[in-house]
């Protein structure tokens, strides 16, 4: 067989240019139909005769555009939303992060004041047992032990303050450096640091002596801290540096109409509004004009004694070293040193009635305020 037969049994095979020509043509079709169809502009299928799918073909090119859109516009939705609860999260969490953080903060502090304070507890329970067994001893050696309240008068009747003292906020002790530098945020706190100062103050070595020591400074301590809470309209409620500037100074003291014979006789109109007048009604014979100058002293003193600390804030004092062993002699120990403890403070000068009440004195002679 020829060549020429061999040729003419082959089908008709167009030319690259034309295949490439009609694959263009075709792609450019789809592609406006596509176009045509995310335009809104479809109206049906195209002219079958030009090799581009009509009726069902169409129909499912439309559908699977359709179909592509809506995966795209969910997919493009989900990640909008991802991203929108990425960022919420990431800025919501940082005030709750740290308000959880201040929180733990503030626990953390209570915490060591607790054990602090569970710390002194043990401390002064121990050192109540050890002057219960020294009475004991002293007992069993001959020496006698006055019953409660022997030797004493039957005390002065109890009168109330006539004011109402105001609750402090956490907020503005939390402002108060100085009290924040000593750790204080309630009486009892304070009563710890003011009877710790005591003991240091007073070189006291037996443990009966510390202990009556701190005792007398928490009554103290509930003065100071009654005084701190009480609005008189001369300093801001609350705010130690102000208390201290007023109380420690002369301002509205003297003899003329409108100023006190002292800083104790200005207290005590604050305290007793109704009793206390004048000067003469605070210092009367009557059993409740002693009463009221001897709590009126009492607030003094422990306003005098946490100023003492205040100034170890500030600087201008140090620290008591308390009684040293090897170079402080040891005291005597038993009723006999309980007499000479008594004879000792019958012996401290009382603060002269005049004007600030003597508060330039030392105050390793200020009366403790005890007997109330």
């Amino acid at each position: 067989m020829s060549h020429l037969s061999i040729a003419c049994l082959r089908p008709y095979e167009p030319s690259h240019t034309d295949r490439r020509a009609a694959a263009r043509a075709k792609a450019d079709e789809a592609y406006t139909a596509m176009r045509a169809v995310m335009r809104g502009e479809y109206n049906g299928p195209t002219d079958a005769g030009k090799g581009v799918a009509t009726g069902t073909s169409n129909d499912s090119l439309v559908q699977q555009l359709l179909d592509n859109n809506a995966r795209l516009k969910a997919e493009l939705n989900r990640m909008e939303l991802k991203c929108a609860t990425a960022e919420g999260i990431a800025l919501g969490k940082a005030p709750y992060m740290e308000d959880l953080h201040n929180q733990l903060k503030a626990a953390n502090e209570q915490i060591e004041q607790l054990k602090l304070a569970f710390s002194q507890c043990n401390k002064e329970a121990a050192e109540e047992i050890a002057s219960l067994k020294a009475e004991l001893e002293a007992a069993r050696s001959g020496g006698r032990i006055k019953a409660p309240g022997e030797g004493r008068g039957p005390g002065l009747a109890k009168i109330e303050e006539e004011v109402e003292f105001k609750t402090l906020k956490k907020e503005v002790l939390e402002e108060c450096d100085f009290l924040m530098h000593w750790q204080v945020t309630s009486p009892a706190m304070l009563h710890l640091k003011l009877g710790d100062y005591d003991v240091r103050r007073l070189k006291a070595y037996w443990p009966e002596d510390k202990q009556s020591t701190k005792r007398q400074s928490k009554q103290r301590a509930e003065c100071f801290w009654n005084l701190l809470g009480l609005d008189t309209g001369k300093w801001p409620v609350g705010d130690v540096d102000a208390l201290f500037a007023y109380m420690m100074g002369t301002q509205d003291l003297g003899t003329e109409p409108g100023e006190f014979h002292s800083r104790k006789h200005q207290l005590a109109t604050w305290l007793w509004p109704s009793r206390i007048t004048d000067y003469a009604s605070l210092v009367g014979k009557t059993e409740a004009a002693k009463y009221m100058d001897r709590r009126a002293n009492l607030y003094m003193t422990g306003m005098r004694g946490v100023h003492a600390l205040y100034e170890i804030y500030q600087g201008k004092r140090a620290m008591p070293a308390g009684h040293v062993e090897g170079v402080d002699p040891i005291p005597e120990r038993g009723p006999k040193r309980q007499q000479k403890r008594k004879a000792e403070a019958q012996e401290v000068a009382q603060d002269p009635d005049v004007y600030v009440d003597g508060c330039e004195g030392d105050d390793a002679t200020i009366p403790d305020g005890g007997g109330l």
